[in-house]
C-alpha cells in the first residue's frame, strides 16, 4: 500500500540517522577542539611572557611583539619563512603549469596509451613518495641536489598526480567545439593551450592552488631528508630546531608559541579564503571523470 513502510526499512532509516548523527557530532567535536587550540596559540603568541607562564587559557591582558621580533632576529626565523615561501611558490607556478599541460593531453587528445598514462598518474595518488625515498635520495645525493632549494623544488614538480587528476575531470567537461573552432582559424596547439584553455580552466586552477600550496608549505618528511644544513631549512623544519637544538624548555615557551602561529597564519589564512574552490575543485575532479 501506498504510505506503507515496512519495519526493515524503517530499521534501516533510523539506523543511518544515528550515524548521522554521531557523524555530525564527530565533526563538530574537532572543529570545536581545533578552534581552541588555534585560539590558545595566537593568543599566548602575542601575550608577554609573565602572561604565558601564569595561564595558558587566558586571553591576553597585554599585547607583546617582542616574541617576533626575537624570532626574526635571534633565532633567524625569517630565514626559514623565506625558504618555505621561495619553494612554494616556485614550485606551485611550475608544477600547476606542467599540470595543466598533462592534463590538457590526456583529456583532448585520442592517442594509443591514453588510459595506461592516466592510470599512471593515478597510481601517484595511491603509492606515497614516501615509498621510494632510498632512490630518490640516492639519486639527488648523485645530482648534487641535496641541501638545494632547487632540488626541493624538483621534487616538488614531479608530484602532480593530485592536479592532474582534478584538471584533467574539468578539461573534459570542457565543449570541444571551442578548440575545434581555434584550429578552423589557424591556431596551433600551444596557442589554443594558452589563450584558450588556460584563461577557462582558472575556476580549476584557483581550486588546484591552494591544496598544492598547503601540502607543500607544510610538508616536514622531504626536507628533513634532504635539507639538512640550517641556512637552507624550513618552516616546518624551524620549528623542530626548538626540539632538536636545545630551545625548547620552559623559559622559551612564549617563543614556541610565536613560531607556530607564523606558520600557521599562512595556511590558515589560505583556507578561509579558499575553501569553497577547494572543495568545489575536488567535487568536480571526482565527478566529471
Amino acid at each position: 500500500m501506498k504510505g506503507l513502510i515496512l519495519p526493515g526499512r524503517r530499521g534501516k532509516r533510523q539506523h543511518r540517522t544515528i550515524l548521522e548523527w554521531i557523524g555530525w557530532l564527530f565533526l563538530v567535536l574537532f572543529c570545536v577542539i581545533t578552534v581552541v587550540l588555534l585560539l590558545v596559540i595566537f593568543m599566548n603568541s602575542v601575550k608577554t611572557k609573565d602572561e604565558v607562564f601564569a595561564n595558558i587559557w587566558s586571553f591576553p591582558v597585554q599585547i607583546s611583539f617582542d616574541k617576533f621580533s626575537a624570532l626574526l632576529g635571534e633565532y633567524h626565523f625569517g630565514r626559514y619563512i623565506f625558504n618555505s615561501f621561495f619553494i612554494t611558490f616556485v614550485s606551485l607556478v611550475i608544477s600547476i603549469y606542467i599540470s595543466c599541460m598533462a592534463a590538457y593531453g590526456i583529456a583532448k587528445f585520442d592517442f594509443k596509451g591514453n588510459g595506461l598514462v592516466y592510470l599512471y598518474f593515478l597510481l601517484g595518488l595511491m603509492f606515497p613518495i614516501k615509498l621510494g625515498i632510498v632512490p630518490l635520495y640516492v639519486l639527488m645525493r648523485n645530482l648534487g641536489l641535496n641541501n638545494s632549494l632547487w632540488g626541493m623544488i624538483l621534487i616538488y614538480c614531479g608530484s602532480i598526480s593530485m592536479p592532474v587528476f582534478v584538471l584533467t575531470g574539468f578539461f573534459r567537461s570542457l565543449p570541444s567545439a571551442v578548440i575545434e573552432a581555434a584550429r578552423i582559424d589557424g591556431a596551433s596547439q600551444v596557442r589554443i593551450f594558452h589563450t584558450i584553455i588556460l584563461p577557462l580552466s582558472k575556476p580549476s586552477i584557483g581550486a588546484v592552488v591552494p591544496l598544492v600550496a598547503v601540502n607543500t608549505w607544510n610538508d616536514f618528511f622531504l626536507p628533513m631528508i634532504f635539507l639538512t644544513r640550517d641556512e637552507v631549512k624550513t618552516v616546518p623544519l624551524g620549528l623542530m630546531r626548538f626540539v632538536i637544538s636545545g630551545y625548547f624548555d620552559i623559559s622559551k615557551m612564549d617563543v614556541v608559541f610565536a613560531a607556530a602561529a607564523i606558520s600557521i597564519a599562512p595556511i590558515l589564512a589560505v583556507y578561509l579564503l579558499c575553501s569553497r574552490q577547494i572543495v568545489g575543485g575536488i567535487t568536480a575532479g571526482a565527478v566529471k571523470m
